[in-house]
Order: C-alpha cells, then structure tokens, then sequence
C-alpha cells in the first residue's frame, strides 16, 4: 500500500505543468504513522516571486527608510530587548550586528545631559499614553548630531502584547541651517535699528545748519536789513532758499521712510473729511509746481465719507501720488481723484492721470525705496524715488494696501484702499 502511494505521488508529480515549484518531503515524526510513511508539502509559490523583493515587503521598507534616512525601533513592553532597523544603527553610527539591543545600550548613545530628560519623557508618555516627540544629541566619529525621535505607545490587543514604536532621523544638517537663519535675521535687526538711528541723527545734524541757511538766505532775498547792492544777489539768495528748501525736504522723507520701514510712526488717528483734504492737497502741489499744471478733477458722491486716520499721515499720501501724477501728466492732460465704497466697506481713495504711464517691467519696482535711479523711463524727471514707497508703507500702516495700474503710454491709476472699521460713513448717496 505504501508502494503503491509512493507511485501515485510519482505520477502526479510527473504530470503537473512544467513550473518552478518548490516540493519538500518530510519523514513523519508523528507517532500515529509508521516511519515508513511520509507527508509531502508542496510550496506552491513560483520560485522567481520567491526570490524578488515583492515577498519580503519588509525589505522595501527597510530600502525606503533608507533612501530617506529613517531608522525605526520596536520594544515590546515588559522585556528589554529592543529591535533596531539597519539605518537606525547607522545614525547612531554603528554597523548592524544583531538587530536586537536594549534601551540601556540605546540610551548610552546620547550625551549624558540629554540622557535623564528623554528618560523622564518617556515615562511621561507611558502615563498619559500619547505621541512623544524628542531630539536627543549623540556622538557620532567627534561630531555633535541631533537625532529626531517620533514615539508611539500601543496597548495590548488580544494576544498581541503592548509595545512602543519609534521613528527617528537626523536633523543636524536642518537645525544648523535654522540657526544660521535665525542669526541671520537677528543680525539684520540689529543692523536696521542701527541704520534707523544714524538716519535720525545725521538727520538732525544737518537740519539744524540747514535751517539756519534756509533763515539767513530768506533775510537776503527779501533785503530786510537794506539792499544787498546787486539784483543778482536777490536771485541768488532766493536760489539758495528754493536748493536748501528742496534738501530739506530731501532728508525729511528719508527720515520718514527710515521710521516706516522699522515699524515706528506716531499717528494720531482722527475724523477726516477727505474734501477738506483733496482741496488742501490740490493747492500745495500747485504751489510747488513751477509753470502751468495739468487740470485736477474731483469725483465724489455727496455726501463725502469720513476716514479715520492720521492727518499728516493721509496728506502726504495725497500730495505725493498727485506730485508724481503732475509730474508725468503732460499740460494738456488729465487728473482725477476721487472717493468710492466698495461692497465690503472699505473706502478707497484714487488718483488717475493719462500721463505717460509706467513700464509693466517696473510696477513691481517703483514701491521700492531708491529704486528710481534704475528706471530709464523717468531720468528726465526730478525725484528721489520716495514717494510712492512712502505711501505704501503709510496706507499699510493703517492697515490697508495700495494698488497700482498702469499703462506705458496711457496712464496710471493707483488707489489707496481703507479697511472698513476706519470709514466712519458708508452711505455715500
């Protein structure tokens, strides 16, 4: 009988499709069969899927974990053995032995400093039991590294016993560059609030002398202590007072956009009625304007919303965007500034003008301070380049923004645009 089973086995052997087909053949150590008998175990896995990576996917995570340097650990609570990946006795400078260690051994790794506090978290987190997220400095050939460590606890299961699961990767290369940043900006600080006050005083190291200029040059272009001899001297002394008034100005804005840039202004918020302003605005740019200007329009619905901001602060805004308008409108041209809501509520303040209008490649430069100096397309026009930079840190220090059109050829409209809670009407008409 056992003969004849052996043959029917044989048989079917023989027959079976030609595949890789791994059959293994066991004497039985069962005592209920006689040691003449035997079993057989077919493994029915062809043997290439048996030797590819896709059966043991266990590797495929070790692989990834290495390509991005993420080691992992695994501890069974109530022993001491601790497995350990291949890439994480590799952060910590090892060559993989054995896969199992212990936390006594793993916590020797870390400089003694560090080693009582990450002891201390842990045990925190086996009360509360939640996520634990450490760094932990180690040694590794002379060189200080920090390793990251992400920790999880889970419960026992059924028969599955309680355990402990981390991650952890080496972060030195990232902590450094955060450092580098972090001094980097501490030093720009530094420097700025350094720039900020050698501004403030060479600021007021030069007015004063100025001041006395300007005073003394206006004494001898009105002749107020008798007749200077010569009519040219009246002209010169008048020049004088036009030059020194200009550079004072000069070093006003300087001063001002100094302030901005660092976060220091001293606005004194009030009710504004914008007409009183646009007026007072439309005479103090014709009145520094020489010759004959463009006409300046007002649009606005009655009756005319009142803005709660700085006085000083909203003037010089208006006075400036209608300085540059005046400045790049030809004669004959036309400008317009006006007050609308929009749905939101917030208010906005335009000025337009068909002037010549601004290159597409230098609207995101003109809100930069100096950068006037770099555009050909206005070296024929005096100016400092200050002037819209300056709006633009004073409309957003009252917590709006500035927008900017324009067209090269056909004109600019820039708006000053309000945040609601700083509009006191909003009903317009």
């Amino acid at each position: 009988m056992n003969f004849g089973f052996f043959v029917l086995v044989l048989f079917l052997f023989l027959i079976q499709p030609k595949r890789d087909i791994i059959h293994s053949i066991h004497f039985s150590e069962i005592p209920a069969m006689s040691p003449r008998e035997m079993s057989i175990r077919t493994d029915m896995t062809p043997n290439p899927v048996k030797k590819s990576a896709l059966y043991q996917p266990y590797r495929l995570m070790e692989w990834a974990n290495q390509l991005a340097g993420i080691g992992y650990w695994y501890h069974e609570i109530g022993t001491e053995d601790l497995y350990l990946s291949e890439t994480a006795w590799q952060l910590y400078g090892e060559k993989q032995q054995i896969n199992q260690t212990n936390w006594h051994k793993m916590m020797s790794y870390y400089l003694y400093a560090d080693q009582r506090r990450i002891a201390i978290l842990m045990q925190r987190q086996d009360m509360l039991n939640v996520p634990l997220v450490f760094r932990g400095r180690i040694q590794v050939k002379h060189q200080e590294r920090i390793l990251l460590h992400r920790v999880v606890t889970k419960p026992a299961h059924g028969q599955n016993p309680a355990f402990k699961f981390g991650v952890l990767r080496d972060i030195t290369e990232a902590e450094k560059a955060r450092e580098a940043l972090v001094a980097a900006k501490r030093q720009a600080e530094s420097h700025d609030r350094a720039k900020t006050s050698f501004i403030a005083t060479m600021s007021h190291e030069l007015r004063t002398p100025l001041n006395a200029i300007l005073g003394f040059a206006e004494l001898m272009s009105e002749e107020m202590l008798g007749p200077l001899g010569h009519p040219r001297y009246v002209d010169y002394a008048r020049d004088i007072t036009r030059s020194g008034q200009h550079l004072l100005d000069l070093i006003s804005d300087i001063l001002e956009l100094s302030k901005l840039t660092a976060g220091h202004h001293d606005f004194q918020d009030e009710e504004l009625v914008l007409e009183e302003l646009f007026a007072r605005s439309r005479i103090m740019v014709a009145g520094n304007k020489a010759g004959v200007s463009p006409n300046i329009l007002e649009r606005s619905e009655n009756p005319w919303p009142i803005l709660r901001a700085d006085r000083r602060a909203v003037l010089q805004m208006l006075v400036n965007l209608l300085s540059n308008a005046v400045k790049f409108t030809p004669v004959d041209g036309r400008i317009e500034m006006g007050v609308t809501i929009e749905p939101d509520g917030a208010l906005v303040i335009w000025i337009s003008d068909n002037g010549s209008g601004i290159p597409a490649d230098q609207l995101t430069k003109v809100t930069l301070p100096f950068e006037r100096g770099a555009a050909k397309w206005d070296h024929a026009h005096q100016g400092t380049g200050l002037g819209l930079p300056m709006v633009k840190l004073l409309v957003e220090a009252h917590g709006g923004h500035l927008r900017l059109f324009s067209r090269e050829g056909r004109g600019t409209v820039v708006s000053l645009v309000f945040p609601p809670e700083r509009v006191l009407i909003h009903d317009m008409g």
